[in-house]
């Protein structure tokens, strides 16, 4: 039951399928619970870094790689968010891909790249789901740095 399909047309079926199994819906539960949790977790370090900061002088390092954790929590849960498929998912990726496209010079580029095509597939969800699976690794080497800078 830890499979996934990459197909535009399946993929909200799975989510489904996921139901039928002994204590399916608590891993796809506590998945999304541990996300708003993490965010929560997130807000309230970041309140603490803001008022730790007018008492103590901190390195300006150690906010740098902590925006860049930000921004990796951030996209991840954004492609989480995309990998079930509903419309809502398809509408918000189709939206945040096409704001990419605005960015000058490398925007159009950007939105293919995501895409990997002149529209969403199936080659879509795929590399997304490869990414959901691999930034959180990449994302533990950042928390590492982090910790290292302080």
């Amino acid at each position: 039951w830890l499979f996934f399909s990459c197909f535009i047309c399946t993929n909200w079926y799975f989510v489904l399928f996921l139901w039928d199994f002994d204590l399916g819906f608590v891993i796809r539960s506590a998945h999304i619970c541990f996300t708003s949790l993490l965010f929560f977790l997130l807000y309230v370090h970041i309140f603490k870094a803001i008022v730790l900061i007018i008492l103590f002088d901190t390195h300006i390092l150690v906010w740098a790689v902590g925006f860049i954790i930000y921004i990796f929590i951030v996209v991840i849960g954004f492609i989480g968010y995309v990998l079930p498929c509903t419309m809502m998912s398809y509408w918000s990726l189709t939206v945040f891909s096409n704001i990419l496209a605005t960015v000058p010079v490398i925007g159009v580029w950007l939105c293919y790249w995501i895409w990997g095509s002149e529209f969403i597939n199936d080659f879509t969800l795929l590399k997304l789901h490869v990414l959901h699976v691999l930034l959180p690794f990449v994302l533990i080497l950042v928390i590492v740095m982090h910790l290292f800078c302080l």
